[in-house]
């Protein structure tokens, strides 16, 4: 199963430990402090980081904006292969998100049901305590 990042970096935001979030997402701890320490690589970078100079691009919308009215059909229908792909990759973190949103959901009522659970036991009448 593939680990969203974006679901181990909200849980070690929420102050889950490592060990915690792989036994939560049923993953080993190598992949969820892998994630971490990429994550921290990235963002001390710095917000103004840019890549090495000769690399730069012009921005996604630019260039498919020149490639969809292109007078090349080939560019045309790579450029279409494209909007396909970000389509789908739209999708795929539209989806992403509904399952941390979720996840959240079960984490906070396996909290909820553990403290019911707690209360139940200390509610229930022990053998030989007397009233």
């Amino acid at each position: 199963m593939q680990i969203p990042p974006a679901v181990v970096l909200h849980l070690v935001r929420d102050g889950y430990t490592p060990q915690r979030i792989a036994e939560h997402l049923r993953t080993d701890v190598a992949t969820v402090t892998g994630i971490i320490r990429l994550h921290n690589e990235l963002t001390s970078r710095g917000p103004d980081w840019r890549p090495p100079a000769g690399r730069r691009r012009p921005g996604i919308a630019k260039l498919l904006a020149w490639a969809d009215h292109h007078s090349r059909a080939s560019i045309r229908r790579r450029a279409a292969r494209v909007h396909r792909i970000l389509d789908e990759l739209l999708a795929d973190h539209q989806a992403e998100g509904e399952l941390l949103v979720s996840m959240l959901e079960v984490a906070d009522l396996e909290r909820q049901l553990a403290a019911a659970r707690t209360r139940t036991a200390a509610l229930m009448p022990r053998a030989g305590r007397t009233r």
